[in-house]
């Protein structure tokens, strides 16, 4: 038909010029022809990638792994069916044994965000799709806030792992109940208890949010509070006799395990835990949010609101939504709809950024990135991390400890506040991570092998101790002891093939004079500086002390080094930063 004929209105196809189709099949705007399915898909891929990538460069998740002597509770995961029985034996042994190893990911940092970016999303569907259950209009932001909300968590270095695992297994099993056919009583418990008592084993944490969110579902339907309460008494009985027949718990014992976190007196100010309590209540929140806007006063409030919006002049409408309407005889601009969602899309991604920049723990991923850099001998990196905060004794520490390895203490001192801080000496439980690698670089191996096992007992099993616990029992010649730690280590992901190799090293060559690590160690402990007696674990050992080195000499010369009053002295600054601790701790033992 021609372009001029007055029976059809003819108009160009977008994007194919010389074109042209009906207004019926092609004045709607390019978005509407993009599904709004497909537009939210592609929404949230995006807002996901940004949220792997923070994860990933940003936050940079290995260090959670690395622990650096800083975070605490970082779950232990052995391949073995030991390990697995242990978990079993308690409530909620599954999600313990899941959560243990969704951590060892962590220590490829872009495989842990992955793996903690498809947390997010499975904990992002059931938000919104039970928002939308509820009859929530916003499904969409309730979702995003809970992504939200666990990386505010990762960037204060948190992890909460158990219980995420927990909120992860329980929300899609709530969701089961809008499906499940609610005819009698009969019906809702034959659902209830199996989908109860299968959450107390697997993932006891997580029967809290199922019992809530059951009883919100169960308000929605005409005098739906006698449903909601069946369904809170059902998980009250089915905690109390499931740890009591099952696992044979107290009854106080039984419900405590249902708690998200231990409690104690400092939890509230515990890093990442405000987060974790607003991700946690985020689906009560949304469905009593939804209850209360399909209530009858709500629904009055907004009528009235309504008709006074009405009633009012046409001036003071003006700016009121919906107050402006098309014009006839003019269409809707055909991009609208693709502006729309594009302005949407940004105003996501700069959220998402700004929670970064807002929670993100700077001080903290210094610290770190330090002590990681030090951990695994990249001494420039470290050198140059550490430049920002000089002011953390353990960073001006391990910064001294890099000057030392780069050959740089020959021209600049450490920048410590008091002479002990270069062995972090006095520092209690916390140096114990720090002093056990700068023990052990420095060849005093018995001292590092007690403040090994004490990092051990404050910080748990972490990887990278039972492997510095395995070197230092090697090249004591506790072959034996070391053993134990290699066949413990080789259980561990990611740690297994560093382990065996060296088993099998043993197997070969018991003396292990062929191991780099150990020949460089053993020769770092033959000096005359770093003999020491082999009471390895009762901290009975005796550092070296430097022939004529008095503590009020070496002091007078750190003062004078401080003030720039001496440039030049017989001894090198190296033997000097070494004679400091040891004659500070010759001095304490002679007064004691």
């Amino acid at each position: 038909m021609p372009c001029g004929s007055n029976n059809v209105a003819v108009m160009p196809v977008p994007g194919c010029p010389g074109l042209s189709g009906t207004s019926s099949s092609i004045s709607a705007p390019r978005s509407d022809r993009l599904s709004a399915r497909w537009a939210g898909a592609v929404q949230a891929g995006l807002f996901f990638l940004l949220f792997w990538l923070l994860l990933w460069a940003g936050v940079d998740v290995k260090l959670i792994y690395h622990g650096g002597g800083e975070l605490s509770g970082f779950p232990v995961f052995y391949w073995s069916r030991k390990f697995a029985r242990e978990l079993a034996l308690g409530p909620g042994g599954g999600a313990r044994w899941l959560a243990a190893l969704e951590m060892q990911t962590l220590y490829h940092s872009w495989l842990g965000a992955l793996v903690l970016t498809a947390n997010a999303w499975l904990i992002w569907l059931p938000v919104k799709t039970f928002a939308r259950q509820m009859g929530m209009k916003w499904v969409g932001a309730a979702g995003y806030a809970s992504s939200l909300l666990l990386l505010g968590m990762y960037c204060r270095y948190a992890h909460f792992a158990t219980a995420i695992v927990c909120l992860t297994l329980a929300l899609p099993l709530a969701l089961g109940l809008a499906w499940w056919p609610w005819d009698n009583v009969l019906s809702r418990a034959s659902f209830l208890l199996p989908a109860m008592l299968l959450l107390y084993l697997v993932a006891a944490q997580g029967l809290i949010v199922f019992s809530v969110a059951a009883a919100l579902l169960a308000l929605r339907a005409p005098r739906g509070w006698l449903q909601a309460l069946m369904a809170l008494a059902l998980g009250c009985v089915v905690a109390w006799l499931g740890g009591t027949l099952l696992f044979g718990l107290a009854p106080g014992e039984s419900f405590r395990v249902l708690l998200p976190h231990a409690w104690s007196r400092n939890l509230i100010h515990h890093r990442g835990f405000a987060m974790f309590a607003a991700l946690w209540s985020l689906t009560p929140v949304v469905g009593l949010l939804a209850l209360a806007a399909q209530s009858s006063w709500c629904r009055a409030l907004s009528a009235w609101i309504q008709t006074k919006s009405h009633n009012a002049p046409t001036g003071a409408r003006r700016g009121m939504p919906g107050s402006r309407r098309p014009r006839r005889g003019k269409t809707a601009n055909p991009t609208a709809g693709l502006g729309r969602w594009v302005l949407e899309t940004a105003l996501l991604g700069l959220t998402v950024v700004g929670v970064f920049f807002l929670l993100h723990d700077r001080r903290l991923k210094t610290v770190l990135d330090v002590d990681y850099y030090c951990s695994h001998q990249m001494w420039s990196r470290a050198l140059a991390a550490a430049q920002t905060q000089m002011q953390d004794p353990f960073v001006a520490c391990s910064a001294a400890q890099a000057a030392y390895h780069l050959g740089r203490l020959s021209r600049t001192l450490p920048q410590v506040a008091a002479p002990d801080d270069l062995l972090l000496l006095g520092r209690g439980p916390y140096a114990h991570w720090k002093q056990a690698q700068l023990y052990l670089d420095l060849g005093f191996v018995n001292w590092a092998l007690h403040h090994l096992t004490e990092a051990m007992e404050f910080w748990g099993e972490r990887p990278l101790l039972l492997k510095k616990l395995a070197i230092a029992n090697m090249a004591l010649g506790n072959i034996a002891t070391a053993r134990i730690y290699l066949e413990a280590l080789a259980q561990v992901p990611f740690q297994g093939g560093w382990a065996r190799r060296h088993l099998h090293f043993l197997e070969a060559d018991p003396t292990l004079d062929h191991d780099k690590e150990v020949a460089h160690l053993r020769s770092l402990t033959a000096s005359p500086l770093r003999t020491s007696t082999p009471s390895s674990f009762t901290g009975k050992s005796t550092l070296p002390i430097i022939p004529g080195t008095k503590w009020s000499s070496t002091r007078e010369t750190s003062g004078r080094f401080k003030r720039g009053r001496c440039s030049k002295t017989a001894a090198s600054i190296t033997t000097a930063v070494t004679a400091i601790p040891c004659a500070t701790i010759n001095r304490t033992r002679q007064s004691s």
